[in-house]
């Protein structure tokens, strides 16, 4: 990836044969730079005074060059060398180049005119000396590709204000395309002044083919997203001071959250924004729990909204991270009983509970309702839809105990806040009948399945797994009671339905034609029974093995009609 103009380097170096495999060394490890187009190494070995004035480094394109001395013993008693790092001396003093000492071999360097200035490798240790020189010798290039990124954006900063600020913003987020729309609609709508050039088209486009140009900031063939040279990346956080990286981290943030609230995660057609803003919302995440002056309601709801997108792409545990974190800011930022603290207790809930831990899930929901019933009342949709979900997780729980209650509460409000056809309603109908059939309130259990199953037939869109799942609930009461040939007709319209749903191998469709074939056994029609087994029999072995109970109980009753039939 090469820059609009490589930076000069010039290395000055004894010409002894002592220092030669050592400069070569150094030389080596810097050709890649060379060959990347972001150095032009300037070496034309040991100069006389006169040669040396000549032959000085060359200015690069930020106004500056780099000044490489190669010190050594033999160097320090070169009268040409010192000459040369006098000179070199005087223009970093100016301003004009950067001169770095490069220790090779141990000598009195300190003693010399670069004695004050920081040398490489860092440590002050000679490349000579060193257990593993390599290691010196990468301090070496990653030193370089530090210096670089920082002329590189001085230089930009000089010229353009506003581009130094896009690189800025832009360094910050993480080394992935950059989705266009974070700049123009996200960093666009805050209160910042690189916001009026993000607002700008013009004006941004200018900027951004200014930098294109010399390849700072790079546009990504397939996405069209930005991605700031690694040179700049690497060299910014060391060249900001403290408190501006953390002004343009919080900016990126706002940036990231802004984009969030307006393009919900919940919506399909958002979802490609959001792939592309995943990394970048993982990368500026890691500095929420480290800096509490990021850990705002903003930034919470940015959390929320992407574990809504990871838990919708199956990436639970993820997704059950974020959740945490933004319940744990808006406990901390809005008060644990604000409505915002409910929606995390609530989304957090579902991904413990899909998780297995239910346990956990429990009191979440427990304060979810509670805040919502006390802020918006028991029969907004909020307040019922964090009601259903309680009631559901403590019957999947088998705390019939609680959850008969939350089902009675339930079923007349759903059907008040959503109607008799919704879904919703027509499930807690359902359930609540399951409640009161196992507590042996049978009569008010037919009731209530009768009433589901009509509301199912009439809803306009219907939901056929409910239907098939109501119809053989009822078959199955009417059986109880007696009432063979009702139950026989709801049971084999359970059949087709889930056939349908699922596909004929279904393990759903397994437990219909086990109910199903036991009525036919009940009818004294065991031949009709016994091929509907069998195919029960063989779904379940392939989906949930011998052992299981259903297989189990397909198996016994299979070979009871089989006896059956053999006895004269």
């Amino acid at each position: 990836m090469e820059i609009g103009h490589p930076v000069s380097i010039f290395c000055s170096w004894s010409g002894t044969g002592t220092d030669a495999p050592w400069r070569e060394r150094v030389l080596t490890a810097l050709r890649p730079l060379a060959a990347q187009g972001l150095i032009a190494l300037r070496d034309d070995g040991p100069l006389s005074i006169e040669g040396a004035v000549e032959q000085e480094p060359v200015r690069g394109p930020s106004g500056a060059a780099l000044f490489l001395a190669l010190l050594s013993p033999d160097y320090l008693l070169s009268s040409a060398c010192l000459a040369e790092l006098e000179r070199g001396r005087r223009r970093h003093d100016a301003g004009e180049v950067l001169l770095i000492p490069l220790v090779l071999r141990a000598c009195a360097w300190q003693q010399s005119a670069v004695g004050d200035l920081q040398p490489w490798p860092s440590d002050g240790l000679a490349l000579a000396s060193r257990d593993d020189p390599e290691e010196g010798l990468r301090q070496v290039e990653q030193g370089i590709q530090q210096v670089l990124g920082r002329l590189l954006f001085e230089g930009v900063r000089q010229r353009d204000a506003s581009a130094a600020e896009l690189l800025c913003f832009c360094a910050c987020l993480a080394p992935a395309p950059i989705p266009e729309a974070l700049v123009t609609q996200g960093l666009a709508r805050l209160p910042h002044s690189l916001a009026v050039t993000a607002a700008d088209p013009s004006t941004l486009t200018a900027v951004q083919a200014t930098l294109e140009a010399e390849a700072l900031l790079i546009r990504d063939p397939k996405s069209g997203g930005l991605q700031v040279h690694e040179l700049l990346r690497a060299a910014l956080p060391e060249q900001l001071p403290a408190e501006e990286q953390a002004r343009w981290r919080r900016l990126a943030l706002e940036a990231l959250a802004t984009l969030a609230i307006a393009y919900p995660a919940g919506e399909p057609e958002h979802w490609p924004l959001y792939e592309g803003l995943l990394p970048h919302t993982l990368h500026c995440a890691a500095w929420i729990r480290m800096e509490p002056a990021l850990q705002t309601a903003p930034t919470a709801r940015l959390l929320e909204q992407v574990s809504l997108y990871r838990r919708l792409h199956g990436s639970y545990q993820e997704a059950a991270s974020l959740s945490e974190w933004a319940l744990a800011i808006r406990e901390q930022v809005l008060g644990p009983d604000h409505l915002e603290t409910a929606a995390s207790l609530h989304d957090l809930a579902f991904l413990y509970h899909f998780l297995g831990r239910s346990v956990e899930a429990l009191p979440l929901l427990e304060r979810a309702l509670a805040i919502r019933e006390e802020a918006l009342g028991p029969a907004h949709s909020l307040t019922v839809s964090t009601l259903e979900y309680l009631a559901f997780l403590s019957l999947s729980m088998s705390r019939f105990s609680e959850a008969f209650p939350l089902f009675e509460r339930l079923a007349p409000l759903a059907e008040e806040i959503f109607g008799p056809h919704s879904p919703k309603t027509i499930s807690a109908l359902n359930m609540l009948a399951l409640c009161y059939q196992r507590q042996g309130r049978v009569a008010e259990a037919c009731t209530l399945f009768e009433r589901a199953l009509l509301f199912s037939e009439q809803a306009p869109h219907s939901v056929p797994n409910l239907t098939g799942a109501i119809l053989q609930n009822l078959a199955l009461l009417y059986r109880s009671l007696g009432r063979r040939a009702e139950a026989l007709a709801l049971l084999e319209r359970s059949l087709a339905i889930g056939e349908q749903t699922f596909g004929p191998t279904h393990r759903r469709v397994a437990i219909t034609l086990y109910h199903l074939a036991l009525l036919y056994r009940d009818l004294g029609r065991p031949q009709e029974a016994l091929p509907l087994l069998e195919r029960a029999l063989a779904i379940c072995q392939r989906a949930v093995g011998p052992d299981h109970p259903l297989t189990r109980h397909c198996q016994e009753v299979y070979h009871q009609l089989q006896q059956t039939q053999a006895e004269p």
